[in-house]
């Protein structure tokens, strides 16, 4: 069997938070082949030159318990310690490329997972041979290398926590400080300086090369000294990025008006149009998205002054590289409404304050803390479509600084995305979308399950729903298929695999639930050096068309996993989208920061009104508001230019908690424009009473007068129109 690979663009939207690792981003080569095994070796050496996300740590790697902990308040937070992991910093003047080069001089089997500049860290993967060295292997190999430290993760979400030399420490006066230098100097520590936190009095202390100690051990040294109220590492964390107007584009937001097109449910929307009657926002209101970043020269944002970049210390808080996802969020809250060009915010009346904190997935807990604080006192919202790892006593105190002081007084509300992991649907929040782009012809494609010679990981199978053929615009369905019909395969649709047997076949084991349905496909069971496909009816493609599935796939990464081919109308094979791999990190809880009890965790919903089935969810849970994960993506802005995840200046693939935080953060700024005086507890507490109950599930408990709550909803999913008038029929708190 000839296969070949064809030079077709491969997209994924990952975001909120969970920005796991998934197909590549940008335009796959095209690749000769003389059979299928020729191809997957062809891409597996392609596939590392191509922009990737960093890889998650998976449930495949090897992590130890070694009793590790830190503690924030009375309760210990544990931590894994990943065998195969290490983070490195360089000696001064060392780049990370001639670091990481000097090392596989060094005959180091070594490869990047990502790195942090605030911290000077280079994140590191080791072969299992190099790795069991330990760090030993990496110091010897190269005189650039000043220290290595362990690679830790927090268990509930396998977010990686990297403990180097810097701790925080909160004492209850200055007199603590003096008191503690002599334990500090025997501890081989300094104080650095005193922190800006304006609620608390907080100093960082760094160990000296020659130390003993750990700052894991340090901290726990601190912890019961007289007058010091907590000591945590400066941790280096993942985190997981979670009227009618004339817009051009607002046919398609159906987070804000969703008319029940394209198989959606008509209503399940946040009524924009009717709060825009009464208010689109005051420019005198401002949101601040801390993130990676946002386009301040974007045509559809009213930008604040004061916008800046704690992760590099300038100015400039412009997003780098393929960094969309902040413009994104920003354009979802507060893209100018009614100018007649691209979207509509939900409040594009508001201006937005751009504050980055990260360029990958690493950011560090002075980083973001310093940046929450920076936000409450130049900003009314603070929306944070990001989470993952433990908590932090630093970023908590931020958190209660912005809630108490923000807003003189009247604090501001901190909205957080509740994180995109609850499902292996979606992982990350987003669906498969292949361009059709160099096919003109009757084509049918065909969901290939494939196997190596050896090994299985995870679940060995993948699963599929919701496959739609998208039209130019990349929104509007040509034809669709759900699985729920009385048949499998449905009419038209072919099983076929390498053995005769072992074909796909339906389920509601981990099927698909945000569209309402109780099906979805999965392909039989083979075994190595195997293959199964189930393969659509044919259709005419013109190559303007996208091809958008969701998948649950769990398979050995990079080896096992779904391929998708295509045939003419002969069923002569012409080429292959893949490989997409791994096995997913699941994790239903509420992450944090979401879950602290200061901010307002936001989930997603479908656009069938069903919670979509990545949102985390659980009792820390406020509310959900309309994201993707049902039929169809979230439309919003992108960075102008090469800047982002497109070459225009919009994307119509967002989707996730990350998408949707910021509607909900846009939906309190919408009030607060109606009503400035409303303080941050009252407008949680608004907003939860004047939610709409969705999804056919049991409301009880919960605030009083708030209709009740449930852990997958929250209190419901918010309601723009709500939020602006007073009525009867709402529930006020001031």
């Amino acid at each position: 069997m000839r296969k070949t690979v064809l030079s077709l663009l491969v997209w994924l939207a990952v975001v909120s938070g969970a920005m796991a690792a998934g197909p590549p981003v940008g335009e796959v080569p095209f690749v000769r082949a003389s059979s299928k095994e020729e191809a997957v070796v062809k891409l597996q050496v392609l596939r590392k030159t191509l922009s990737t996300l960093p890889p998650r740590v998976t449930p495949e790697q090897k992590l130890i318990d070694e009793r590790t902990y830190y503690r924030v308040g009375q309760t210990t937070v544990p931590l894994l310690r990943v065998a195969e992991e290490y983070a490195v910093r360089y000696r001064p003047g060392t780049s990370y490329e001639a670091g990481l080069r000097a090392l596989k001089d060094a005959g180091v089997n070594v490869e990047r997972v990502g790195t942090c500049v605030p911290t000077q860290l280079d994140i590191l993967r080791l072969s299992a041979d190099a790795a069991a060295a330990g760090g030993r292997a990496l110091r010897s190999a190269s005189s650039m290398v000043e220290k290595v430290y362990p690679v830790f993760v927090y268990p509930q979400d396998n977010a990686r926590m990297i403990a180097g030399d810097d701790v925080i420490v909160c004492v209850e006066d200055e007199a603590t400080l003096a008191r503690l230098s002599g334990a500090l100097a025997n501890a081989r520590a300094q104080v650095v300086r005193r922190l800006p936190s304006k609620n608390a009095i907080t100093y960082l202390v760094r160990l000296e090369p020659d130390a003993e100690l750990d700052t894991l051990g340090l901290c726990e040294m601190l912890h019961g000294q007289q007058g010091v109220l907590w000591a945590e590492p400066d941790f280096t964390r993942e985190i997981f990025f979670d009227f009618t107007p004339n817009d051009p584009l607002f046919s398609m937001q159906q987070s804000h008006h969703n008319t029940g097109s394209n198989g959606a449910v008509a209503d399940a929307d946040v009524d924009a149009p009717e709060a825009w009657d009464v208010s689109v926002g005051s420019s005198s209101i401002v949101i601040a998205i801390i993130d990676d970043g946002v386009d301040t020269s974007h045509t559809d944002l009213l930008i604040a002054p004061g916008g800046y970049d704690f992760y590099n210390n300038d100015s400039d808080p412009s997003p780098t590289g393929t960094n969309g996802h902040g413009t994104g969020c920003a354009g979802v809250a507060a893209a100018v409404i009614n100018n007649n060009y691209r979207t509509a915010g939900i409040a594009g009346g508001c201006k937005i304050l751009p504050i980055k904190i990260a360029e990958s997935t690493f950011a560090s807990n002075t980083v973001i803390g310093n940046a929450i604080q920076y936000a409450a006192d130049h900003a009314d919202v603070l929306s944070n479509s990001w989470g993952g790892g433990g908590s932090s006593s630093f970023i908590n105190t931020a958190i209660d600084y912005a809630v108490t002081n923000g807003r003189g007084g009247k604090g501001c509300p901190v909205f957080f995305a509740s994180g995109n992991s609850a499902s292996g649907w979606y992982q990350g929040g987003g669906r498969y979308r292949l361009s059709t782009s160099g096919l003109s012809g009757t084509y049918r494609f065909a969901f290939d399950y494939w196997k190596d010679v050896a090994i299985s990981s995870g679940l060995d199978t993948v699963y599929i729903d919701n496959v739609c053929l998208l039209s130019s615009d990349g929104y509007t369905h040509i034809w669709r298929e759900d699985f729920e019909g009385a048949s499998f395969p449905p009419s038209g649709w072919t099983l076929v695999s390498s053995t005769g047997t072992n074909l796909w076949y339906r389920t509601t084991t981990n099927a698909y639930t945000a569209t309402g349905g109780s099906y979805s496909a999965r392909a039989g069971a083979i075994g190595n050096n195997q293959w199964t496909d189930l393969r659509t009816p044919l259709m005419t493609i013109t190559g303007t068309e996208t091809l958008a599935f969701a998948a649950y796939i769990s398979s050995q990464a990079g080896k096992d996993g779904l391929y998708v081919d295509v045939y003419d109308s002969s069923d002569t094979y012409i080429g292959s989208w893949g490989l997409f791999s791994g096995v997913p990190t699941i994790s239903t809880a509420v992450a944090y920061p979401a879950n602290y009890v200061n901010t307002i965790a936001v989930g997603a919903a479908s656009d069938c009104d069903r919670r979509s089935d990545y949102s985390q969810y659980g009792p820390e849970l406020d509310f959900v508001a309309p994201s993707n994960g049902g039929w169809n993506d979230i439309v919003t802005l992108d960075p102008i230019g090469s800047i982002g995840w497109t070459s225009t200046d919009y994307k119509t693939n967002f989707g996730g908690t990350s998408s949707a935080c910021p509607l909900a953060a846009g939906i309190g700024a919408l009030r607060l424009s109606y009503s400035p005086t409303t303080t941050a507890s009252a407008l949680r507490s608004w907003m939860r009473a004047n939610c709409d109950k969705i999804g056919g599930v049991v409301y009880s408990g919960g605030d009083p007068g708030a209709g009740g709550r449930n852990d997958q909803y929250g209190y419901g999913r918010v309601n723009a129109f709500l939020m602006v008038p007073v009525t009867v029929s709402h529930v006020e708190f001031e």
